[in-house]
């Protein structure tokens, strides 16, 4: 979850993908309905979203946002995990207690399928350009969003591209899109992915659930981050992605056209 820092003579029969093409992107704020949710993990739920007039959604790219208001509470941004084909927006919404993230407690509390919230246009620029470089991609808890968002557009349009995942959370229990993250990792033959876990569960275990007991560490994937021409993505909160621009900086220099980073604002 993100702040607002924010052949002739043939019929022919137009995709998903063709018809959101087309689509108009609104301005501002757009009513939509929530079609589905589910829990997704221990303190994440997913909701699908559509336009409550029934117009086509609009494509978008991997890795971009939309807002998200209802009642008195804050807008807050959301990354669309899903793709344009779907016909629906898919967010994950992080669950938070006490005064912290009240719009995300109200969904998760209290929303139900049937639904009307408000919903601005995709925007951001935490999206991935048209080169071939390597991408190493580092998130923390609720950051994962993004990068799943991320690599699926890399296992449609370049599978062969040269991919590192690193990703921190709790354990098995608050690790969203897990299966979506091993199925697209699977399906990029150049790609290598390691899972940090701070507070395993007792059956769970390095080597088999997870790779590193402990905190984001990137000294301890010297190889991975000195990646000739490598593109950083960087997706968590702010003092956790500080840490990381310092640690990639102290192993080599890494200009900072090269890192691109998303902080999520639990606040608010």
């Amino acid at each position: 979850m993100f702040g607002l820092h924010f052949g002739r003579g043939e019929a022919h029969v137009e995709s998903a993908s063709d018809v959101a093409k087309k689509a108009v992107v609104w301005t501002g704020w757009k009513n939509f309905k929530v079609l589905n949710r589910t829990k997704e993990c221990e303190d994440v739920e997913c909701f699908h979203l559509v336009p409550e007039d029934g117009a086509p959604l609009p494509d978008f790219k991997a890795g971009q946002s939309v807002g998200v208001r209802t009642g008195t509470f804050a807008p807050r941004a959301f990354t669309l995990c899903g793709t344009p084909d779907e016909g629906f927006y898919r967010l994950f919404v992080k669950q938070f207690s006490g005064d912290t993230g009240l719009l995300a407690q109200h969904l998760c509390e209290s929303v139900r399928v049937g639904d009307v919230i408000e919903v601005s246009e995709p925007a951001g620029a935490f999206t991935l350009d048209d080169s071939e470089a390597p991408l190493v991609m580092i998130a923390e808890g609720i950051g994962i969003t993004s990068i799943v968002s991320l690599l699926n557009e890399v296992a449609t349009k370049s599978p062969l591209r040269r991919v590192h995942v690193v990703y921190a959370t709790k354990n098995g229990d608050h690790f969203p899109l897990r299966a979506d993250l091993l199925r697209l990792m699977k399906g990029l033959p150049n790609s290598g992915l390691a899972v940090f876990y701070s507070d395993p569960k007792p059956d769970e275990h390095a080597g088999r659930d997870f790779d590193v007991h402990g905190g984001l560490d990137i000294s301890l994937l010297r190889g991975v981050c000195r990646e000739h021409e490598a593109e950083f993505y960087l997706c968590g909160s702010a003092k956790s992605m500080a840490e990381v621009r310092t640690a990639l900086h102290a192993m080599r220099s890494v200009p900072e056209t090269k890192i691109h980073e998303q902080i999520f604002v639990a606040k608010r």
